[in-house]
C-alpha cells in the first residue's frame, strides 16, 4: 500500500491539477506530512491525511467557498486528524455515514462546522434538510474516504 505521494500522484488521485496542489501547499492550507520538500529541487511528499485534505478542498471550492476562507475552515475541521478519525468510525461500523456540515453566516461573516454520523436509514432526510439551508455545505466524508482508498 502506498504511504507517500508526490504531487503528480496526488493530482491523479484527487482530480486537482498539480498547480492547484502547489498553490494550496505554498499558501499553507495543506502541509506535506511525509516530506515538506524545503529547499530548491526537493520534492514534496504527501500522506493519506493530505490526500483527504486535498479532496475536502476540492469539495469546498466546488461549493464556491473562496480560497481565502479555506485555511480558516481547515482549522475548524482539524483536517490534520480528520482522515484517521473518519477511518476509525467507518471501520468500526460499516453502515455509518460520516458527514461534515459547513455553515456560513452572511451576517457575521463566520463559518461553523458540525460533524454528523448517521445510519443509512437516517441519511436521506437529514441531508436533504441540510441542503435546503442557504449557505450550508454538506460533505460526505465516507464517500471521500472510499474514493481515495480505491487508489491504494
Amino acid at each position: 500500500m502506498e504511504t507517500e505521494f508526490n504531487k503528480k500522484r496526488v493530482a491523479e488521485i484527487t482530480g486537482l491539477t498539480e498547480r492547484q496542489i502547489q498553490f494550496y501547499t505554498e499558501n499553507g492550507i495543506v502541509t506535506p506530512e511525509v516530506d515538506p520538500g524545503m529547499g530548491r529541487g526537493k520534492r514534496r511528499l504527501y500522506s493519506h491525511d493530505n490526500l483527504f485534505q486535498f479532496s475536502i478542498i476540492k469539495e469546498l471550492t466546488s461549493f464556491g467557498i473562496p480560497i481565502s476562507k479555506l485555511k480558516f475552515i481547515f482549522d475548524l475541521l482539524e483536517t490534520r486528524t480528520l482522515y484517521r478519525e473518519c477511518q476509525k468510525i467507518i471501520e468500526s461500523d460499516p453502515e455509518l455515514q460520516v458527514f461534515v456540515k459547513v455553515f456560513y453566516s452572511d451576517v457575521f461573516d463566520k463559518f461553523s462546522v458540525t460533524y454528523l454520523s448517521l445510519r443509512d436509514s437516517d441519511i436521506v432526510l437529514k441531508v436533504s434538510e441540510m441542503k435546503h439551508i442557504t449557505n450550508c455545505f454538506v460533505i460526505n466524508l465516507r464517500e471521500i474516504y472510499f474514493s481515495l482508498k480505491r487508489h491504494f
